[in-house]
């Protein structure tokens, strides 16, 4: 069975969401900060490597999908 949550604690983590989520967006749009920011954890962390070079990949081919 759930718990109970309370109901103000829900709409304020609601609220945030929206942040979040344009946070994440802008984030996600920032070739230079992304590139800047993971240049060294690129090096170290295969898993992060690859996700970036996944990324890398889309932007260089666009990010549309042929059907």
């Amino acid at each position: 069975m759930p718990s109970s949550f309370p109901r103000k604690e829900f709409e304020k983590a609601k609220n945030l969401q929206t942040i979040i989520n344009q946070l994440m967006h802008n984030v996600a749009h920032d070739e230079e900060f992304l590139t800047t920011t993971l240049a060294e954890t690129v090096k170290v962390d295969e898993f992060t490597a690859n996700l970036f070079n996944v990324y890398k990949k889309v932007l260089a081919n666009g990010f549309g999908q042929v059907r």
